[in-house]
């Protein structure tokens, strides 16, 4: 369970520098995303499904965040997340899967 509470609190303070921060930081037009970084790798690792929940829930959390229309954070970030683990699945990332 406290891996779950330490990534959470992770995830909370990434989508407040992803926010905040990150957009200032801009470089060339491009800006840093460690907030999909770190979902993706725990979509990788970790059950499908537990994975497409975190990934619902910070969408959600960044619109409320940006004010941008409701659900189209989500939206754009559970296509990337089950790609991720389509692929993770195909080339052997079960063996990293923690329960």
């Amino acid at each position: 369970m406290l891996p779950r509470a330490i990534f959470a609190t992770c995830l909370l303070f990434l989508a407040l520098l992803q926010t905040t921060v990150f957009p200032m930081a801009r470089f060339l037009g491009i800006m840093p995303d460690l907030l999909l970084v770190c979902l993706l790798l725990w979509t990788a690792t970790r059950e499908p499904t537990e994975g497409l929940l975190w990934t619902f829930g910070i969408g959600i959390f960044l619109d409320l965040l940006t004010m941008s229309p409701f659900g189209s954070s989500a939206l754009v970030l559970l296509p990337v997340a089950i790609v991720v683990q389509r692929i993770g699945d195909s080339v052997g990332l079960k063996v990293f899967r923690r329960p």
